[in-house]
């Protein structure tokens, strides 16, 4: 039996994971502590939910605990996007991407073995713009599939430059 896999690829330098962590930001708009949500986390970036967005360019200071640590972390960044969401039919939760500076040696360690086994956040089904693969999997046996059988396949398909992807999986009899 054959399985079609429809991978949507998205480059990143580093992966992201899916969380949900209080944080506090400050930026040049803000200078008092606004409590926000965290949604993904990574050594290059994080997503935070809001409905209260800072301008695109500004540098933001974010202060959160690491997922599954006591240790709390003081992240430095520039605002990259910003998604308001005003109606129903529109995905995904308000808030604004972040592009993290560089991380000191021991911050970068603690995120890193914080973030280890976390999954990555769930696509968006209206991810749109992302160049779109068809990989041919023979190793996939049955239904339901087996998330390792699924990332196992993915890895053997796309070495190298997949960090995260949208997976539809297509069984042919």
């Amino acid at each position: 039996m054959r399985h079609s896999l429809e991978v949507r690829v998205q480059r990143r330098r580093t992966a992201r994971h899916a969380v949900d962590l209080p944080c506090e930001v400050v930026t040049e708009e803000w200078p008092e502590p606004v409590v926000h949500r965290v949604r993904e986390l990574g050594l290059g970036g994080i997503f935070v939910e809001s409905a209260l967005l800072p301008d695109e360019g500004s540098d933001v200071l974010i202060e959160l605990r690491a997922p599954r640590r006591a240790h709390r972390l003081t992240l430095i960044g520039k605002v990259r996007r910003c998604d308001l969401r005003r109606r129903r039919h529109e995905r995904g939760p308000s808030g604004f991407a972040v592009e993290l500076g560089p991380l000191g040696s021991e911050e970068a360690a603690v995120l890193r073995s914080s973030l280890r086994g976390l999954p990555p956040p769930l696509p968006r089904s209206d991810v749109t713009g992302l160049p779109s693969e068809e990989v041919w999997i023979d190793a996939l046996d049955e239904e339901p599939f087996d998330a390792f059988e699924i990332e196992a396949a993915l890895d053997a398909a796309v070495a190298g430059e997949l960090l995260t992807a949208a997976v539809r999986a297509f069984v042919f009899d």
